[in-house]
């Protein structure tokens, strides 16, 4: 059990970094999409996972 605990920490420290990552290049970008095509693009990312 300590083995998957440890485990779970390191995929949430690694999750948290691509959080992070994606928001510093969200910041960056110059041509910002809109927030309609956000929502877009997360609605077909979670109807392609279920």
């Amino acid at each position: 059990m300590p083995g998957l605990t440890f485990s779970n920490e390191l995929i949430s420290r690694d999750e948290g970094l691509h959080t992070d990552f994606a928001c510093l290049m969200f910041k960056h970008l110059v041509h910002k999409p809109s927030e309609d095509r956000v929502r877009e693009l997360i609605t077909d990312a979670v109807t392609i996972e279920q």
